[in-house]
Protein backbone atom coordinates (compact mmCIF):
# COMPACT_ATOMS: atom_id res chain seq x y z
CA UNK A 1 0.00 0.00 0.00
CA UNK A 2 1.08 3.33 -0.98
CA UNK A 3 0.23 6.83 -0.82
CA UNK A 4 -1.59 6.44 -3.99
CA UNK A 5 -1.91 2.77 -5.25
CA UNK A 6 -1.86 -0.68 -3.66
CA UNK A 7 0.47 -3.40 -5.48
CA UNK A 8 -2.04 -6.34 -5.14
CA UNK A 9 -0.59 -9.98 -4.67
CA UNK A 10 -2.26 -12.89 -6.26
CA UNK A 11 -5.06 -14.33 -4.56
CA UNK A 12 -5.44 -11.83 -1.98
CA UNK A 13 -8.78 -9.64 -1.14
CA UNK A 14 -8.62 -5.75 -0.67
CA UNK A 15 -11.32 -4.48 1.14
CA UNK A 16 -12.78 -1.01 0.36
CA UNK A 17 -15.26 1.19 1.82
CA UNK A 18 -16.48 4.64 1.41
CA UNK A 19 -19.34 5.91 4.04
CA UNK A 20 -21.44 2.41 4.20
CA UNK A 21 -20.62 1.03 0.86
CA UNK A 22 -18.32 -1.75 0.93
CA UNK A 23 -16.70 -3.51 -1.64
CA UNK A 24 -13.62 -6.07 -1.96
CA UNK A 25 -11.73 -7.22 -4.75
CA UNK A 26 -8.70 -9.69 -5.29
CA UNK A 27 -6.56 -10.50 -8.42
CA UNK A 28 -7.15 -14.33 -9.23
CA UNK A 29 -4.14 -14.81 -11.75
CA UNK A 30 -1.40 -11.97 -13.08
CA UNK A 31 1.17 -12.46 -16.07
CA UNK A 32 3.66 -9.74 -15.99
CA UNK A 33 4.53 -8.67 -19.84
CA UNK A 34 7.65 -7.60 -21.29
CA UNK A 35 8.16 -5.00 -18.29
CA UNK A 36 7.56 -4.45 -14.89
CA UNK A 37 4.69 -2.51 -15.19
CA UNK A 38 3.07 -3.75 -18.35
CA UNK A 39 1.24 -7.38 -18.26
CA UNK A 40 -2.43 -9.25 -17.64
CA UNK A 41 -4.51 -10.02 -14.91
CA UNK A 42 -7.91 -11.24 -14.63
CA UNK A 43 -10.19 -10.00 -11.04
CA UNK A 44 -13.53 -10.78 -8.84
CA UNK A 45 -14.91 -7.96 -6.94
CA UNK A 46 -17.87 -7.72 -4.67
CA UNK A 47 -20.08 -4.55 -3.48
CA UNK A 48 -22.39 -4.11 -1.06
CA UNK A 49 -24.45 -0.91 -1.10
CA UNK A 50 -26.74 -1.64 1.70
CA UNK A 51 -24.64 -0.92 4.83
CA UNK A 52 -24.60 -3.87 6.21
CA UNK A 53 -21.18 -5.13 5.07
CA UNK A 54 -22.04 -8.50 4.29
CA UNK A 55 -20.64 -9.74 0.84
CA UNK A 56 -21.83 -12.84 0.85
CA UNK A 57 -25.33 -11.88 0.85
CA UNK A 58 -27.96 -11.99 -1.98
CA UNK A 59 -28.24 -8.67 -3.29
CA UNK A 60 -24.29 -8.51 -3.68
CA UNK A 61 -23.13 -7.00 -6.79
CA UNK A 62 -20.22 -9.32 -8.10
CA UNK A 63 -17.58 -8.72 -11.15
CA UNK A 64 -14.85 -10.20 -12.99
CA UNK A 65 -13.00 -8.65 -15.47
CA UNK A 66 -9.81 -8.13 -16.99
CA UNK A 67 -7.10 -5.93 -17.17
CA UNK A 68 -4.65 -5.70 -19.94
CA UNK A 69 -1.99 -2.99 -19.62
CA UNK A 70 0.44 -1.88 -22.39
CA UNK A 71 2.73 0.51 -23.73
CA UNK A 72 1.12 4.37 -23.86
CA UNK A 73 0.69 5.60 -26.74
CA UNK A 74 0.80 9.38 -28.34
CA UNK A 75 2.89 12.15 -26.79
CA UNK A 76 3.08 13.08 -22.96
CA UNK A 77 -0.04 15.81 -23.87
CA UNK A 78 -2.45 13.42 -25.79
CA UNK A 79 -0.88 9.75 -24.33
CA UNK A 80 -3.57 6.96 -23.67
CA UNK A 81 -3.67 3.39 -22.61
CA UNK A 82 -4.59 1.05 -25.62
CA UNK A 83 -5.58 -1.42 -22.94
CA UNK A 84 -8.40 -2.50 -20.17
CA UNK A 85 -6.87 -0.50 -17.15
CA UNK A 86 -10.13 -0.58 -15.05
CA UNK A 87 -10.72 -2.42 -12.51
CA UNK A 88 -14.91 -2.51 -11.52
CA UNK A 89 -16.05 -2.97 -7.50
CA UNK A 90 -19.97 -2.60 -8.38
CA UNK A 91 -20.68 1.12 -9.10
CA UNK A 92 -16.56 2.07 -8.24
CA UNK A 93 -14.05 1.52 -10.95
CA UNK A 94 -10.25 2.25 -10.21
CA UNK A 95 -7.96 2.99 -12.81
CA UNK A 96 -4.93 -0.02 -12.93
CA UNK A 97 -1.21 1.60 -13.39
CA UNK A 98 -0.07 -2.04 -13.76
CA UNK A 99 -1.79 -5.32 -14.22
CA UNK A 100 -1.59 -5.63 -10.35
CA UNK A 101 -1.18 -1.74 -9.32
CA UNK A 102 -4.73 -0.48 -8.07
CA UNK A 103 -5.02 3.41 -7.65
CA UNK A 104 -6.89 3.92 -4.28
CA UNK A 105 -9.11 6.83 -5.57
CA UNK A 106 -11.76 6.58 -8.24
CA UNK A 107 -10.64 6.60 -11.64
CA UNK A 108 -7.25 8.25 -12.25
CA UNK A 109 -7.28 11.09 -9.33
CA UNK A 110 -5.17 11.39 -7.08
CA UNK A 111 -7.09 13.38 -4.57
CA UNK A 112 -8.71 11.85 -1.52
CA UNK A 113 -12.46 10.36 -2.44
CA UNK A 114 -12.75 9.06 0.85
CA UNK A 115 -11.64 5.33 -0.55
CA UNK A 116 -10.26 3.23 2.53
CA UNK A 117 -8.43 0.32 1.55
CA UNK A 118 -7.35 -2.55 3.55
CA UNK A 119 -5.28 -5.60 2.62
CA UNK A 120 -6.14 -8.80 4.25
CA UNK A 121 -5.02 -12.56 4.39
CA UNK A 122 -8.38 -13.78 2.76
CA UNK A 123 -8.23 -15.85 -0.28
CA UNK A 124 -11.87 -16.43 0.18
CA UNK A 125 -15.28 -14.30 0.18
CA UNK A 126 -16.72 -16.57 2.67
CA UNK A 127 -13.54 -17.16 4.96
CA UNK A 128 -14.62 -14.52 7.19
CA UNK A 129 -18.00 -16.31 7.59
CA UNK A 130 -16.27 -20.18 8.36
CA UNK A 131 -17.24 -21.42 5.09
CA UNK A 132 -14.83 -22.46 2.33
Amino acid sequence: MGPYAAGVPVGYFVLVRRGPEVGAFRITQAKVGERWDLGTSSYESYFQSDGTGILVAPNVVRRSGDIDIRKMRGVHAFAWQPGKNRLWVGKWWFGCMGNQLVNMASKFSEADDGFEFAPTSAKSIRARYGAP
